[in-house]
């Protein structure tokens, strides 16, 4: 929140809402939402003085178990991610890119896109985190990096 600059303070009252979101479902996808607010028209965020949370649980994908049994196939996404170290390591809801290796992918047969960025380097999947194993060791590009 303080890369992005959004006064967010409710953490207590977002934990709460989460725990009870969670409630009951053993295996879910929680997912958490929170913006800067209503601001109007333009890039100024002068307007926007309350910061918006929304909070939405789905079932379980059920591919995920079928994945993890048999693994999945990569497709080299044509489109690469531009580099930003200012925002690095922040997930936010700019995801143009993701939208254009997502239409790339989905006229594929494959599972999920490998995405490099701009200078080549493997960065991460379309909607998931990348990790690789060589015998015992196990791999995942650098978080916070310059390279998202």
């Amino acid at each position: 929140m303080k890369k992005l600059l959004i006064p967010f303070v409710a953490w207590a009252e977002l934990q709460r809402e989460m725990v009870e979101l969670a409630r009951g479902n053993e295996r879910g996808v929680l997912k958490v939402i929170i913006s800067r607010g209503s601001g109007g028209r333009g890039y100024s965020a002068a307007n926007c003085l309350h910061p918006v949370r929304i909070l939405s649980v789905s079932g379980y994908p059920a591919h995920y178990d079928g994945w993890r049994r048999e693994g999945i196939t990569l497709e080299l996404s044509p489109v690469q991610l531009g580099r930003n170290p200012h925002l690095a390591g922040v997930k936010h809801l700019n995801r143009l890119e993701q939208v254009l290796i997502r239409t790339h992918l989905e006229q594929t047969d494959a599972d999920e896109a490998l995405v490099l960025d701009s200078e080549g380097f493997v960065t991460e999947c379309c909607a998931a985190n990348l990790f690789w194993r060589n015998g015992k060791d196990v791999f995942t590009p650098p978080a916070g990096s310059s390279r998202r």
